[in-house]
């Protein structure tokens, strides 16, 4: 049940609805590209992952089908990994079944290639799941590219 509103209009966090929820995350893909700091790179990955997960729930209150939006989650690896970092990272561990048996970790790797490096001069972030390393940023940005994909091949029956 829809708790009542302070003031009935609504908020401006809503007023762009789905739009400008999937604008914030590519808003983050791209603060995220362009930061070398560790401590901006963790905060802004944290950040994508979690506002990227959550365009479900904005679909879901804009009449897309909450067997869609599950289904294509479900579709994706990348995207179960979203679900599963985005939970973890904002409630300190996962306390339901995520997507694969146990926790992801996210850690730093050595990149002996440093042009390769994406996290300090000598690293890059990995998140580890299901016993395969996958590179944070190139997953984060996956999610965002995943979402602009199903929402530009369902525009035209949900809109």
């Amino acid at each position: 049940m829809a708790m009542k509103k302070e003031w009935p209009w609504g908020s401006i966090h809503s007023s762009g609805g789905w739009e400008a929820q999937l604008a914030r995350c590519h808003r983050w893909k791209i603060r995220l590209m362009n930061t070398k700091e560790p401590v901006d790179v963790l905060d802004y990955l944290f950040t994508l992952f979690q506002n990227c997960h959550h365009i479900k729930d904005w679909l879901l209150k804009n009449q897309f089908s909450k067997n869609d939006v599950k289904a294509f989650i479900e579709s994706h690896e990348e995207l179960r990994v979203c679900r599963d970092v985005c939970n973890m990272t904002k409630h300190f561990s996962l306390d339901h079944r995520g997507a694969q048996e146990y926790e992801p970790s996210i850690l730093r790797e050595y990149e002996p290639i440093k042009h390769l490096a994406t996290f300090e001069s000598d690293s890059r972030l990995i998140i580890v799941t299901a016993g395969k390393n996958l590179d944070a940023r190139l997953t984060a940005y996956r999610c965002v590219d995943l979402w602009q994909d199903f929402l530009s091949s369902n525009l035209s029956i949900n809109k």
